[in-house]
Formats: C-alpha cells, structure tokens, sequence
C-alpha cells in the first residue's frame, strides 16, 4: 500500500514522497549546515513519521519496543548516540503522544 506523503523540511524545503524509502532518500539529500537544534528536531519528526507508518492506530508500548529493534538494523542514525543517555529512553520521549500506556 503506497500512500502520499509530505515532509516539512527546515528552512521550506518540502519533500513528497510517494513510499517511505523516497522520504528517507529526502532525508539523505538535506543541506549538511542544519544547526544541532535543527538536526535534532529533524530527526524526532522523522522518526515520529516513521512510527506512525509502521504502526498506524493506536500503538501500545510494545510497538516502541519493536520499533527501536527495527531503528537499530535499519536506520541506527535516527537514534542518539550511547554517550547521550539510553536510546531506548531517548526514543520513547521522541514519541510521547504516539502511543497508549
């Protein structure tokens, strides 16, 4: 199932995208100059998407759990690093909102 997305990029760059793997290939092609506010807000936001197309309704927790797994294989770059503190815990405030308890 493809559906049509659009992603708000900083400074009014627009990407629409038609599969998720061409949202990431935006993702790929950002300006390499984002301040570190930016970069961050950029990657929560992509991150969130991604939640929500691998797990649409109303996830429960679980689905942060799996979801983290699949982050690490596929797309460790959206998570912060170990110095900064736990990732999972990291993600699981990216998605507050996201999920039932």
């Amino acid at each position: 199932m493809c559906q049509q997305m659009s992603i708000l990029l900083p400074r009014n760059y627009l990407c629409v995208a038609v599969r998720p793997a061409e949202a990431y290939d935006c993702w790929q092609m950002l300006p390499k100059k984002l301040s570190p506010k930016e970069a961050d807000a950029l990657r929560v936001a992509r991150v969130r998407q991604l939640f929500q197309i691998r797990h649409p309704g109303n996830p429960k927790e679980t689905e942060i759990l799996i979801f983290f797994g699949w982050l690490q294989r596929h797309n460790p770059d959206l998570l912060p690093k170990e110095e900064q503190g736990d990732p999972y815990q990291h993600l699981k405030v990216d998605l507050v909102g996201l999920c039932e308890d």
